[in-house]
């Protein structure tokens, strides 16, 4: 008798053992995979894709907060809207330079002269060199030059021809030399030269705006004396009259508060720029 209730004792007890593990979580039984394996349930980071909660941040991807690095990629993880509201698609994803008031990608809307690539491009007096490059740091030639003053004034069609001896008939800028040099706008070297691959100097620069302005009869009085400028000693005596004209109405500046640089060489931004106040100050 006493083993019989012994054994219905033991198997009641083995009973409720059994009842009560097949309520515990089997969750509590699973081995814990390392944080950094890529086979941990949830697989918060991996070890070669840079995920650390859903928020990407490898390679130039964004880290939370939705503005893009360098990747131009946005992370999948940012919540709240943080991968819109212009970070990863304003400029930020190209470095800065967002170009939303010019055609071109080079140009920022932040750039000092954006205002006057913007301007240029508008108007058909400059162009871009291609794949949708402005290059503003560029430099400018005599072709060039000439070229825009012909633009400027409605590209006229002349009768005569130049003599120039490196200037031909199937070059892009012919035309424009032509009226260049019946109009005294521009002027050839003494071996007989236009040199229009030659770079344009700030100088230079200023001069042939001159030139044009009293070919198209606009008012050119009104001049700085340069005294502001410690290297105003060095303006050719060619060109001194047309830089002091230029400074004084703001058509051109100092490349500093003392300094003109008028040898120094001018770029395609400078070249957009001067351009711009020019018209400006004439209400073209």
């Amino acid at each position: 008798m006493n083993n019989i209730r012994s054994y219905r004792k033991t198997t009641a007890l083995v009973l409720i053992l059994a009842l009560m593990i097949s309520l515990i979580p089997l969750s509590n039984f699973a081995v814990s995979a390392s944080p950094n394996s890529s086979t941990s349930p949830g697989a918060t980071n991996t070890s070669g894709g840079g995920i650390t909660g859903g928020n990407t941040t490898g390679g130039g991807i964004t880290t939370g907060g939705g503005i893009t690095t360098g990747g131009g990629i946005t992370g999948g993880g940012s919540s709240g809207g943080n991968t819109s509201g212009g970070n990863t698609s304003g400029g930020n994803a190209s470095g800065g330079n967002s170009s939303a008031n010019t055609p071109f990608i080079d140009v920022s809307s932040s750039d000092w002269f954006s205002g006057a690539v913007s301007y240029v491009a508008q108007n058909g007096l400059m162009n871009g060199i291609g794949n949708g490059l402005f290059n503003p740091n560029g430099p400018t030639t005599r072709a060039m030059g000439v070229t825009i003053l012909h633009r400027l004034a409605g590209q006229p069609a002349v009768n005569s021809n130049h003599n120039f001896s490196d200037v031909y008939p199937n070059n892009w800028f012919y035309a424009a030399v032509n009226w260049g040099d019946q109009t005294s706008v521009v002027l050839g070297f003494p071996d007989g030269e236009f040199k229009p691959n030659l770079g344009l100097t700030r100088e230079q620069l200023v001069a042939l705006m001159f030139r044009y302005a009293n070919h198209m009869q606009y008012d050119t009085t009104g001049q700085n004396n340069l005294s502001a400028f410690s290297d105003a000693s060095s303006v050719s005596a060619y060109a001194l009259d047309a830089m002091k004209w230029a400074v004084h109405h703001g058509i051109i500046n100092g490349v500093s508060a003392t300094q003109l640089a008028p040898q120094g060489g001018s770029t395609r931004a400078q070249l957009a720029a001067i351009l711009m106040r020019f018209a400006q100050h004439y209400g073209l």
